[in-house]
């Protein structure tokens, strides 16, 4: 069978993290585009719709292969965005359906820092001990230069300190896993009546 959520292993992240490839980056767009334009999400992982209102969903499933543990799963992320209220706005939800795991993070505006624990979600790391999941968002800025970094993280207290991502021994270069990372221009999509 499949192992247990707290049995993951750093292998697992490692091969979740190898498997997320969602990394967005701002791009130039005309005057007609839309929200999921300016996004630009890897087709292959996400759909991106466009919704009344100057708001968008994207649906993000993300496959999970370990093959050195005989595993396969999906990681589901969905956003909804309103980048063009003032402030803007976002909301996620992640769910992994194996171990029932559904985190909704909602009412996130623009000048806030997330750093959600995925409950059931956590690896042991050597010399480190058990780690845990995070999604961890960063929203800032306006509808000219929104800020937006969307992906998971992973933290843990050793020796009495907070260490995350690349600062606890042998996630360097792995965590933090950034989904979405950009600076968005949403100016010219807003100033469009809904």
């Amino acid at each position: 069978g499949l192992p247990s959520a707290k049995s993951v292993t750093g292998n697992m992240v490692v091969g979740m993290i190898t498997a997320l490839s969602l990394l967005t980056s701002a791009s130039p767009v005309d005057a007609s585009a839309s929200i999921c334009s300016v996004l630009d999400l890897d087709p292959r992982l996400c759909t991106c719709t466009d919704l009344p209102g100057q708001r968008v969903v994207a649906d993000c499933e993300v496959p999970i292969k370990v093959h050195a543990l005989n595993f396969t799963d999906s990681f589901g992320i969905k956003i909804i965005a309103q980048p063009c209220e003032d402030p803007a706005k976002l909301a996620l939800d992640v769910v992994e359906r194996d171990f029932a795991i559904d985190v909704p993070i909602e009412k996130i505006t623009a000048g806030t820092e997330v750093l959600a624990p995925i409950p059931g979600l956590s690896f042991q790391v050597p010399n480190v001990g058990q780690v845990g999941l995070d999604v961890d968002i960063a929203f800032d800025g306006t509808i000219d230069e929104l800020k937006v970094k969307i992906g998971l993280n992973a933290c843990v207290t050793s020796g009495g300190q907070e260490l995350c991502g690349q600062d606890i021994p042998g996630l360097d270069g792995i965590l933090p896993f950034w989904i979405v990372n950009g600076d968005f221009n949403f100016g010219h999509v807003c100033a469009v009546a809904p």
